[in-house]
C-alpha cells in the first residue's frame, strides 16, 4: 500500500484528522486526537507513506502540524510495517 501525504491540506486540527482518516483508509478514530491516531498507524500492515510539503506541515496549526509530524515519526519507528519517507 502506498499513501500520499500533502502537508499543505493540514489547515486545522479537525481538517488534519479528517484527511488522515481518509488518506489511511481508517475510520476515523472516535476522538480525533494525536493519541489516537498514534494507535491508528501502530495498527497499519505494511505500507509506504510519503510526506510531501513537510515544512509545511511543521508550521501548519500553531504548532499541532509538528506534533503531527512527530506522531508520524514515532509511530513509523515502533511499527516495522511502516516506510515513512518525508519530503
Amino acid at each position: 500500500m502506498y499513501i500520499l501525504l500533502d502537508g499543505r491540506r493540514f489547515t486545522s486540527k479537525q481538517a488534519a484528522h479528517r484527511y488522515l482518516c481518509h488518506k489511511l483508509g481508517v475510520y476515523c478514530y472516535q476522538s480525533p486526537n494525536l493519541d489516537a491516531l498514534h494507535d491508528a498507524l501502530t495498527s497499519l500492515p505494511r505500507c509506504r507513506i510519503r510526506l510531501r510539503h513537510t515544512t509545511t506541515l511543521r508550521r501548519a496549526v500553531d504548532g499541532y502540524g509538528a506534533r503531527i509530524l512527530q506522531v508520524l515519526t514515532d509511530s513509523a519507528r515502533e511499527n516495522p510495517n511502516i516506510d515513512l519517507l518525508l519530503s
